[in-house]
């Protein structure tokens, strides 16, 4: 139902929660939750459902939704988004609240953007504030979303979890433009863990270096440190309580894993920020 101030709601009065779009479709392919019998504008997805929804709730909160867009022979205006994502847009429409925690990273990212493109400023903040839930899982394109839209404090936040991922991958998700300092910010780190990865003998009894058991020790520790970024240090530090055990009763070499244990724990200490590595590029 629409009003007269163009705000409209669907089948209840008020903000409900919505829940999770399921892309519901009927046999004749429109949208099963916006198909108003009143509605004077007609959407179709780019897999195919059609909503059918009303001008003046679309313009009240898009600004760019339709744009100069041309209707097709039958009405309708295609846009490049897929069901699920365009019913998520017409919920918060709506007023139906979308529930974006329950919905797959992807399909967040593809609302995201959906909302930066047709200028829903407030769900564009809704997004923001779940991407940064994603900063661990997805960190590379975490870091892709905030480098575009210039949020320091996320692009720090997914930048310093980032620098396990492969360069092709990494290249993929950013771009050239924040692929560039993305290498130089993991180059940094990477020769800061191979000083921190080179930790000082512990003299054993008799003036040795070091032991047989420690060889094993070191390959297997350094081995996983490799998947750990600056924002990881927390995870990464148990890796040295993980193989200890293999280093028995020598407590030499058992020193000398607590003293790399710590040198790595303040590694991130001698990192610059990614947004920093990116000013000093751009000056």
């Amino acid at each position: 139902m629409e009003f007269e101030d163009g705000t409209a709601i669907w089948a209840s009065s008020g903000t409900v929660q919505a829940p999770l779009v399921e892309s519901f479709i009927m046999d004749d392919q429109v949208s099963e939750e916006f198909h108003a019998d009143d509605a004077d504008i007609k959407v179709r997805s780019s897999d195919g459902v059609l909503f059918k929804v009303h001008q003046r709730t679309v313009d009240k909160y898009s600004e760019g939704l339709l744009g100069n867009g041309v209707p097709n022979s039958r009405g309708e205006f295609e846009l490049k988004e897929n069901c699920e994502t365009l019913g998520l847009l017409f919920q918060y429409m709506y007023r139906k609240r979308p529930e974006l925690s329950a919905v797959p990273f992807s399909t967040l990212r593809s609302v995201a953007d959906a909302a930066d493109t047709y200028q829903m400023y407030s769900l564009s903040d809704m997004c923001e504030c779940q991407m940064s839930r994603h900063a661990r899982t997805y960190p590379v394109d975490v870091l892709a979303y905030a480098a575009k839209r210039s949020l320091a404090d996320l692009v720090d936040e997914a930048a310093s979890r980032s620098t396990g991922i492969d360069a092709e991958t990494a290249l993929t998700a950013l771009g050239q433009e924040t692929f560039i300092p993305w290498v130089l910010y993991r180059e940094t780190w990477n020769t800061i863990i191979r000083d921190v990865n080179d930790p000082p003998a512990v003299l054993h009894k008799g003036g040795m270096r070091t032991c047989e058991l420690w060889h094993m020790y070191y390959m297997a520790v350094a081995n996983d440190l490799r998947a750990f970024g600056p924002g990881e240090v927390q995870e990464g530090g148990r890796v040295f309580g993980k193989y200890r055990s293999s280093l028995r009763s020598c407590t030499h070499c058992k020193l000398r894993a607590e003293n790399w244990a710590r040198a790595f724990g303040s590694a991130p200490g001698r990192m610059p920020k990614f947004s920093s590595v990116v000013s000093e590029m751009a000056s």
